[in-house]
This record gives C-alpha cells, sequence and structure tokens, in this order.
C-alpha cells in the first residue's frame, strides 16, 4: 500500500501542459431571472461578520488592464458555464480587469497545478484544506478580512450573514479568512423508498443495523431466483471515496470528527472497518461493475447508493430513460442525528501584487453574487451556499423536487475543520478503503491494515515539502 499512496502524491503535471490550457473564454452571456423563493436553507445561527478594517492601498479605478489567472476544476456543463461567467466579467466589469482561465478538468489536477510553482496563478478554487497547505508550503494565501470588510467594495452584513454558517466557517481559520465558499457539496446516500417499502421497510433507515437489515433484503430477493449470477447484487452500492468512508466512520461512531482523524488504528474505528467488511461479506454491499451508479439504481439492481448533491441531475435522467416511477430520494448516513458533513470548494486569492489582489477579489465578489451563485448550482446540482441564492432557483426546485426535497438536510449540516494535511488523510483512507473491499481481504487483516494508514501518514507528513 505504501507504494501506491507514495504515487499518489508524486505531482507530475508540468508547466508546458499547463500553460497550454490558459485561455481567454469564448465570448457569451447566460442570464438567470429572479424568482421567488419558497425554501430556507439557513438555520437561526448567524455567519460571523469580520470587524471594520482600514481601507486598503489600492483601488478599483486604478485597475485598468490588470490581468489576473484563476485555476478553477470545472468540467462539462459547470465548466462551460463557468467560461461564460469569467467572459460575462471580462466584458462588463466596470474596472477593466480582465481573467484569464487555468482549467485542467479536475480537483485533483488543481492540485497539482497549484505544486507546480513555476505556473502564475492568482486565485482559485480549491479545497480549503489545498489553500491551507498552499499557505504552509510557499504560496502564501491572502487574507481576505480586509477585502470583505472594505467599506467600497467588500460584502455587507447581510450578504455575509446569508452564507451558510457552516461555510463560511470552513474557511475560517484561526482568524484569518482564506477564501469564500465557492461550491458546497456533500456525501449522501441515494435510497429507494418505494422498493424498500415493498421489502417491508416503512421508513428510511436510522441506524446501521437497520441500513444492514434493508440492504441484506434486497440481496435475499436476488437470490430467491434460479440466476446465480445475480446473487451479489440487490444492497449498497460498495464506495471507498474518502467522504464516503469518514461519514461512515461518524455514522458508526469510529470518530466524532470535530477534526480530520490523525490516528485510525483504535478500537472504534475497527469496530466500523469490521461493520463495513460484513456488510460485503454478506452481500448487503457489492462492487459496480460500471463506473457511474445511475442505471443500477434506476433498475433496481441497488436499494442505495453514495453520491453526491452533483449526482441528482443524471440519476434523475436515468429513471427517465428506465421508466421507473418509484420514490427515491436522498438520506444522511444512517445515524441518530442526521449529522450531513460537507466539504466544498473555496475561492482562495494568492499574495502576488496590490493590484492583481483586488482584481481577483472583485472578481470574486462578483461570482458570489446570489444570481451568479444560481448558474453554477444549476449546472451542476449542488448545494446552495446560502438563502438569497434560492430566489434565483424556484424553476430549478419545481424540475428537480428530490433537489429541493434536500434542502432539508441543511438543518443538520457540519463541515471537519480545514487542515492543511487534509487532502494527504483523505487519499490514504481512500486507499485503505480499496483494500478494505477486495473480495481476498480477510477481517482479521483490519487492524493491519488501519497500522500500515497511520504509518503512511506519518511517513507521508515527513515526505511531502
Amino acid at each position: 500500500m505504501r507504494r501506491s499512496l507514495f504515487q499518489l502524491v508524486s505531482l507530475c503535471a508540468s508547466a508546458v501542459l499547463l500553460a497550454g490550457c490558459i485561455t481567454i473564454t469564448p465570448l457569451g452571456k447566460e442570464t438567470v431571472v429572479p424568482t421567488s423563493a419558497t425554501v430556507s436553507a439557513t438555520p437561526a445561527e448567524k455567519t460571523p461578520v469580520p470587524t471594520r478594517m482600514p481601507t486598503l492601498s489600492v483601488t478599483p479605478d486604478q485597475l485598468a488592464g490588470t490581468q489576473v489567472t484563476f485555476l478553477h476544476p470545472w468540467s462539462g456543463e459547470s465548466g462551460r458555464v463557468m467560461d461564460l461567467m469569467i467572459d460575462e466579467f471580462n466584458q462588463s466589469n466596470e474596472w477593466g480587469v480582465h481573467v484569464l482561465t487555468l482549467a485542467p478538468g479536475s480537483t485533483g489536477l488543481a492540485r497539482e497545478a497549484l505544486d507546480e510553482k513555476a505556473v502564475n496563478i492568482d486565485l482559485a478554487a480549491v479545497p480549503i484544506s489545498t489553500l491551507l497547505r498552499q499557505d504552509v508550503s510557499g504560496r502564501a494565501v491572502l487574507d481576505l478580512n480586509p477585502y470583505v470588510a472594505a467599506s467600497e467594495y467588500g460584502l455587507s452584513e447581510d450578504e455575509i450573514a446569508d452564507f451558510l454558517p457552516a461555510f463560511w466557517n470552513e474557511n475560517l481559520v484561526e482568524g484569518k479568512l482564506f477564501g469564500l465558499p465557492a461550491q458546497q457539496s456533500a456525501s449522501l446516500l441515494f435510497y429507494n423508498a418505494t422498493w424498500a417499502a415493498e421489502l417491508g421497510y416503512g421508513s428510511t433507515p436510522r441506524s446501521p443495523l437497520v441500513f444492514k437489515m434493508q440492504t441484506c433484503s434486497a440481496n435475499a430477493l436476488f437470490r430467491k431466483d434460479s440466476d446465480r449470477s445475480n446473487d451479489g447484487i440487490g444492497g449498497w452500492i460498495i464506495s471507498s471515496d474518502a467522504d464516503t468512508l469518514l461519514n461512515w466512520l461518524y455514522a458508526l461512531e469510529g470518530s466524532d470528527l470535530t477534526g480530520m482523524p490523525d490516528k485510525f488504528n483504535v478500537p472504534a474505528i475497527k469496530t466500523a472497518f469490521d461493520y463495513l467488511y460484513r456488510l460485503q461479506k454478506d452481500s448487503c454491499a457489492w462492487p459496480s461493475r460500471l463506473p457511474e451508479p445511475y442505471d443500477y439504481f434506476a433498475t433496481r439492481q441497488a436499494l442505495a447508493y453514495s453520491g453526491t448533491p452533483q449526482d441528482f441531475l443524471p440519476q434523475a435522467a436515468a429513471m427517465t430513460r428506465a421508466e421507473n416511477e418509484d420514490d427515491w430520494k436522498v438520506i444522511a448516513y444512517p445515524s441518530e442525528d442526521g449529522t450531513l458533513f460537507s466539504s466544498g470548494l473555496a475561492y482562495g486569492v494568492f499574495k502576488t501584487d496590490e493590484k492583481k489582489q483586488l482584481a481577483a477579489w472583485l472578481f470574486i465578489r462578483w461570482l458570489s453574487e446570489p444570481a451568479n451563485q444560481a448558474r453554477l448550482v444549476q449546472a451542476s446540482g449542488s448545494l446552495p451556499l446560502g438563502e438569497d441564492v434560492l430566489q434565483h432557483l424556484q424553476a430549478f426546485k419545481d424540475e428537480n423536487p428530490r433537489w429541493a426535497e434536500s434542502l432539508s438536510l441543511l438543518e443538520n449540516v457540519r463541515t471537519m475543520p480545514a487542515a492543511a494535511d487534509g487532502d494527504l488523510v483523505r487519499m490514504v483512507l481512500e486507499d485503505a478503503g480499496v483494500f478494505l473491499f477486495r473480495a481476498e481481504f480477510a477481517i482479521e487483516k483490519i487492524p493491519e491494515l488501519l497500522s500500515q494508514l497511520d504509518q503512511t501518514i506519518k511517513e507521508l507528513k515527513e515526505y511531502q515539502p
């Protein structure tokens, strides 16, 4: 395992390849028509408002001709919409700021681009843990507090307070505001309520034991027929994604997740790994042969699978193709309090010169306007960052009722405190999950696996620059 993990953290992006990705985005505009909001996603808790700070020495009227390079991970429809927004900003902003785009195509490739120090990047949309790691490894991240608090071009108290506190506070580390929320996601369980009811379960699982009972019952249905080739399907589609495993660790009381676990070889986490191992060995969970779960779920070959809000749109399309009218929904991982752990991307600015920094901030502020937030949500199905954005999403909610229903889960949303080594820990945990779910893996090897997991994390922390 150690060798594969070192390969994971080795950085192979070259400056030549990355430079080829820098483009000025194509012309075009896209407008979202505001409508009335009927769903509130913001709890009573208020987002902290920073103390007013002195005005910065550079003013927007000094920025004419300033260019900044924006690194983002989006591709597909989300990438297309982001390109349209960048082009719209370039053509319409009153300060003469021009944004260039560096879009390698994924979050992992965006991290590699940042680690390639030869590449000039002024701002980026990446996980907050990535910004923290860059800050301690030489690419200093700007504290956005003075920009947020600026009287002429900052954010109002109402604009700040509109962000869901969990999302805003994820980017506030020891008083420094490393970024503004850009896009928020969460690990969820997609669940077929109609099929579960036919199996004898009238409510969604609120405990790991009930979840196992339901998924095992789904599998038992296939074992009753004469086709032995389908005896392993029916339950939960296995996922070794780091966010999936972290949510399971919380649901199984393997960790309180008040912070990213720094030690996994403990009895509670061993118990959690035991549960996941037995879920597979008892045929209540099974490995997918296809890269996407949508058709399995739509054709009742899986009672549940792990996904994110970005899976809403393709899953709805798969149900339509299959002419399946089952009542499906998303639920939190089965725990007593229904806690939903969220993770996301943040807009961060790197320290360069004051003109570029202010230009980058003005672009981020524009992207953070609720109407522009809505455009990215509609393209991806991600979570709303606050309540005001919902005013621009009424039609989207009407067209995607399961997405609208999922907003109630935001009442229990939490984020784990950011850590500079968070990306590293997630990679190692995911690699351990792959080993756990291998057909040849034995339950008695779990303590050794967890010990190796801890040792690998320790070695990689010492290895990384």
